[in-house]
């Protein structure tokens, strides 16, 4: 018998897998795409690259920490208004 994927995810599109777990935390582009395709069944790279630069489902951005998070495109703002003030005030001194 065939288990589903990480999460019951099955075929799904990109965004259907980043909306299931809300934000996708990477190191690097390349790892947030693996990320994407591990939770997913025959999600290809093309499709990944579609959704950020076609259809512009999917965004990523240094939201917190450092490190890398794709999200939701509808998400990125409200998440940019709740995280920014933090973010401002642990950078103000390095300018």
């Amino acid at each position: 018998m065939r288990r589903p994927a990480a999460g019951g995810a099955c075929k799904a599109s990109p965004v259907t897998v980043v909306r299931r777990v809300f934000a996708i935390q990477a190191q690097d582009a390349t790892a947030a795409d693996l990320g994407i395709r591990v939770r997913g069944r025959d999600i290809t790279a093309q499709a990944i690259r579609t959704a950020y630069e076609k259809e512009r489902s999917i965004v990523r951005n240094w939201y917190m920490r450092g490190t890398l998070h794709t999200i939701p495109s509808d998400g990125a703002r409200w998440v940019l208004q709740l995280l920014s003030p933090r973010i401002l005030a642990a950078t103000s001194s390095w300018a």
